[in-house]
């Protein structure tokens, strides 16, 4: 995997013939240079740290009760600013307790559920979590919930590294065979990041969220931890 000058450096445009297909090489080799593409399986976050400056002040953890505080802020902003993206309601959730919060990021070996942040200055610039089941014959499953990037510190790659933070700690639990996440239907950009992580579509799900007087539709996607 290959970024920044380095990659630029490896993709050099094919010499040109003198005719009317020049142009459309040209076009072909700036479209080629402005597509970025993941491992399907396996997350080398190393160097993508280290060839672009806009990733080095990142960091990314598992958040603790004690960031229950910023997590609560940024999701409802997430709820308030993205009603077609989550099924949770912005009115429901600021009304619960601070106790919920802090369970939520429960970061013992009992918890059933992980959120990670990307962090830079102390200030979360992104979240996803990972919920996984507990009922005996669906324990081998896991949910990912809240995946949330702000307008502002989108094309820094961090829905890629906070999906590489999830996969990997579902991978450190050998009971673990799936994850699964639901999209909104037309959300291009992140359908778009599930399936160069690996994740596939099974079904679409009409009618799935209100959102006023309309309703959205949730393609449903799953990832076999096993490949």
């Amino acid at each position: 995997m290959i970024f920044g000058s380095e990659a630029n450096k490896k993709l050099q445009p094919p010499k040109c013939p003198s005719n009317g297909t020049a142009a459309r090489t040209r076009r072909l080799f700036k479209t080629q240079r402005a597509v970025k593409t993941f491992p399907a399986s396996g997350c080398n976050t190393q160097r993508l740290n280290q060839t672009n400056p806009a990733f080095m002040t990142l960091t990314y953890r598992r958040l603790t009760p004690t960031d229950a505080v910023a997590y609560r802020a940024l999701m409802l902003e997430a709820y308030d600013r993205h009603p077609d993206a989550f099924t949770s309601d912005v009115k429901e959730r600021e009304t619960l307790p601070g106790e919920w919060w802090e369970n939520r990021l429960d970061n013992s070996n009992a918890s059933t559920e992980a959120v990670f942040a990307a962090v830079e200055d102390n200030k979360l610039l992104g979240v996803a979590g990972l919920s996984v089941e507990t009922r005996n014959k669906a324990r081998h499953k896991s949910t990912l919930f809240g995946m949330y990037v702000p307008q502002a510190h989108r094309n820094r790659g961090i829905g890629y590294q906070l999906m590489c933070s999830v996969l990997e700690h579902a991978r450190s639990r050998p009971e673990l065979l799936v994850v699964q996440l639901t999209v909104t239907q037309g959300n291009a950009a992140a359908q778009g990041l599930y399936e160069r992580m690996g994740f596939v579509t099974f079904g679409v799900e009409p009618l799935a969220v209100a959102v006023g007087s309309r309703f959205v539709s949730k393609v449903h996607m799953w990832k076999d931890l096993r490949e």
